[in-house]
């Protein structure tokens, strides 16, 4: 009797198993692996795209930052005189003037605008002071005029009257205006730290 030659069932199984792994092991080079590195590789551009996206809001929170600071060191949005009074006493100490006497005008409105050649809009509400200064010589009184016109905060210089002569002392007065912008309460006054040069065992600014 002839034997038949067909594969026993144990081969058989080893047969079936050795095809699946080897199907697996191609599906996994070929198709798996290549998906999840795909996958891997857009999830680290979106990363990196979320990245650039954060640093760039950053950026420009940082340059909106420095532009509310800068709009308010010029126009701040509140009328308190106190941080000016020190910025006045820094110009007078800086061209060796004094301030001998500070008086604000009888109003302080948005009609002050009128008392100033510079256009402002119409939220802007205007300040005026008249100073009375002293200085040793006319260059003196001169550098005094000018550290008022080149001030961060918003200053316009209207009226200059003295006495005196080029080469002697100097009294002047001087009268001002300065602005401030109610409507921008909502921002935060920056932090400008100004110096008292205490001259003459002063406890005042002036």
């Amino acid at each position: 009797m002839r034997r038949s030659l067909g594969l026993s069932p144990l081969l058989l199984v080893i047969l079936c198993c050795a095809v699946l792994i080897g199907a697996f092991t191609y599906g996994y080079l070929y198709v798996i692996k290549p998906l999840n590195d795909d996958i891997a590789e857009n999830q680290s551009k979106i990363t990196n795209t979320k990245l650039q996206v954060q640093l760039k809001q950053a950026q420009l929170k940082q340059v909106q930052d420095v532009n509310i600071q800068q709009l308010l060191a010029t126009v701040p949005n509140n009328n308190q005189f106190d941080h000016y009074l020190m910025i006045l006493n820094d110009v007078a100490a800086n061209s060796r003037c004094r301030i001998r006497s500070i008086e604000a005008a009888d109003k302080t409105g948005s009609d002050d605008a009128s008392n100033t050649s510079l256009q402002v809009p119409s939220s802007v509400t205007s300040s005026q002071h008249t100073l009375k200064v002293t200085a040793n010589h006319f260059s003196d009184m001169m550098a005094f005029i000018h550290g008022l016109e080149t001030l961060n905060r918003l200053t316009d210089v209207t009226a200059l009257q003295f006495s005196g002569s080029k080469k002697g002392p100097v009294s002047f007065t001087v009268t001002i205006v300065t602005f401030y912008d109610s409507n921008m309460s909502g921002l935060e006054t920056p932090k400008v730290n100004v110096p008292f040069i205490n001259s003459a065992n002063k406890k005042t600014p002036f």
